[in-house]
């Protein structure tokens, strides 16, 4: 039974080769991997990393925010890319759009070009962002502000406004990535972060391998997502069923 790991969980285990190497100086690089890689069940760090599950939306959505030249101030240049050639060949084969949220009061998202706009489709009552060869293009810009106020808006919303549009377009793109990797299971759980609980995930070949998975000491299983609905972990009798 192995473990398919995320991008997050290859950072983690890398950090343990660094540890691994500081404890014993005289080890040598690769087989310092090696032994991280056999600690979690696999052979070698090769065939670790070559099942390792690669990057997803949230990973390879890259986000640009610049000010609109030529524009006034409080009006900025949004732009979406995506890196993941994966995702760019499946999107050809796609016409991917997302739900637009709705910006703050005083603020509004516009089109990038005059006339003909690809980017955007403006619906009376929901309009929709839509990524042309792996990029979506935007302006957004205070609205009604007083010029003495506009630095103080940029600083509070501008932010907000693009971190908003992102997460709508990482779902969508999300639900794009899943459907092209089926049969790997998630097995969700929390464990110790920065002074907090973090959630995380891990991946695995079937149910049956997700809910028999060792996890270390310290992390606390959460649930397992299926066609069916969640199976849930509750300590101390273990995994439960979808409710029917």
């Amino acid at each position: 039974m192995h473990t398919h790991f995320t991008p997050a969980d290859i950072i983690r285990l890398e950090r343990d080769v660094r540890a691994l190497r500081r404890e014993n100086p005289s080890l040598a690089h690769m087989r310092a991997f090696d032994l991280i890689a056999q600690r979690e069940g696999w052979p070698n760090w090769a065939l670790l990393k070559k099942n390792s599950i690669p990057p997803g939306p949230s990973e390879c959505l890259k986000l640009v925010v610049e000010p609109f030249e030529p524009g006034d101030r409080g009006v900025f240049f949004v732009k979406l890319v995506i890196e993941s050639p994966k995702l760019l060949a499946q999107m050809k084969q796609s016409d991917l759009s997302f739900e637009l949220p709705a910006p703050p009061p005083r603020w509004v998202i516009r089109q990038f070009l005059k006339r003909s706009d690809p980017y955007l489709d403006r619906a009376p009552l929901a309009p929709r962002g839509r990524f042309v060869n792996g990029k979506f293009l935007c302006i957004v810009s205070a609205n009604g502000v007083a010029p003495a106020d506009v630095e103080l808006e940029v600083a509070a919303q501008l932010q907000l406004v693009s971190a908003q549009i992102r997460e709508a377009a990482i779902d969508a793109l999300e639900a794009l990535w899943h459907s092209s990797t089926p049969g790997l299971v998630r097995l969700f759980f929390s464990r110790p972060g920065n002074g907090i609980r973090e959630i995380d995930e891990r991946a695995y070949s079937s149910l049956a391998a997700a809910r028999q998975a060792q996890l270390p000491v310290e992390y606390e299983p959460i649930g397992i997502p299926t066609k069916d609905g969640w199976w849930t972990y509750q300590a101390p009798f273990g995994w439960q069923p979808p409710a029917k």
